[in-house]
């Protein structure tokens, strides 16, 4: 028995079904292979996080914006004025990671609409209607900028009123096109802008990020498939994550995105790759990326109130200048 257990023959036959083990386990979907790789993942993120980028910075709708310019949604105007102010100090993009979904109720005319119809209050309405519309005012804003990208996101079927528009669709290099697509993230329902908005923006990209099984965002999905139930037809259009839009703004307003199979793909290389200007990001079969994190940096957050006051400029507005600006928030109540 101790001649077999020291031969050679049992040590090969030994590390050879180990090895066979360990290849039919790397591509398996075992529980513990996932956990063994996202353990990998985290640390490597841990140990090795990015560098920080000095080309986006973050203009925020925090606690002290709501508190100073009052309760969101903002009237339409404001968020015009926000970026006219933004495109003066220089952005190169203007991407907002927030929806307008619906009219503003703050408008004139929407004000008008509910004063009573009654002679002594009709000189009141009259002036309220020749004001403009709120609406209109941010339309104008987005277009004349000329750099806006605008954002959906998701929302049940039967809350979805319109499809995302799409200014420039991805360009397909693949063998098997219908496959990609089929395995994209994909949503029965979405959140869009009044169309005035996107169809006046240089961009539009989803905000929808899908969590792996223990609740932590490991990977993003480059797009988005909008593909609503009990249609007669599905919807084959990809749309790309708004970073991904506000990356090709930024390079020019009429570059498009390629998707293609990966060229000369190696052991450990993905199926795909998504190329932009100079740009190569791998993704796999559902187009998706692995996020190499960083840590938070605060100056690379602006206050949105900030950048509303004119006796600001000097502080903020080298933060801005030639950088890609997200509009978002860390408000407590609008995450």
């Amino acid at each position: 028995m101790i001649q077999f257990l020291i031969s050679k023959w049992f040590h090969f036959f030994l590390l050879f079904s180990l090895l066979i083990a360990a290849v039919l386990f790397s591509g398996s979907s075992n529980d513990l292979r996932q956990r063994l790789q996202y353990f990998v993942f985290d640390s490597y993120n841990e140990l090795y996080p990015r560098k920080k980028s000095d080309d986006i910075v973050i203009v925020d709708l925090d606690e002290n914006s709501l508190r100073l310019i009052g309760q969101w949604p903002w009237p339409r105007d404001v968020m015009a004025d926000l970026i006219t102010i933004l495109k003066s100090y220089g952005a190169k993009v203007i991407a907002f990671d927030v929806v307008f979904a619906e009219e503003d109720r703050t408008s004139p005319h929407k004000i008008a609409s509910k004063i009573p119809n009654q002679d002594e209050f009709a000189q009141v309405s009259e002036k309220l209607r020749a004001l403009p519309d709120h609406d209109e005012e941010f339309a104008k804003a987005i277009k004349e900028a000329g750099n806006i990208v605008t954002g959906f996101t998701s929302a049940r079927a039967h809350e979805t009123r319109r499809v995302p528009y799409q200014p420039i669709a991805p360009t397909f290099l693949l063998k098997d096109k219908n496959s990609f697509v089929q395995d994209s993230y994909t949503r029965s329902g979405v959140a869009t802008n009044l169309p005035e908005f996107s169809s006046s923006a240089a961009g539009n990209g989803h905000f929808m990020v899908q969590p792996e099984t223990d609740g932590i965002i490991r990977r993003v999905p480059l797009f988005a498939r909008y593909n609503p139930p009990n249609f007669e037809r599905e919807f084959n259009q990809l749309y790309p994550l708004l970073s991904l839009e506000a990356l090709r703004v930024s390079i020019d307003p009429k570059s498009r995105i390629v998707i293609r199979d990966q060229k000369e793909k190696g052991a450990f290389d993905l199926n795909y790759e998504v190329r932009l200007g100079e740009y190569s990001v791998p993704v796999d079969d559902g187009g998706k990326f692995w996020v190499h994190y960083r840590p938070i940096e605060q100056e690379e957050y602006v206050s949105a109130h900030l950048v509303l006051n004119p006796e600001k400029k000097s502080e903020i507005v080298n933060q801005i200048n030639d950088k890609i600006v997200f509009i978002g928030t860390s408000a407590e109540g609008l995450r």
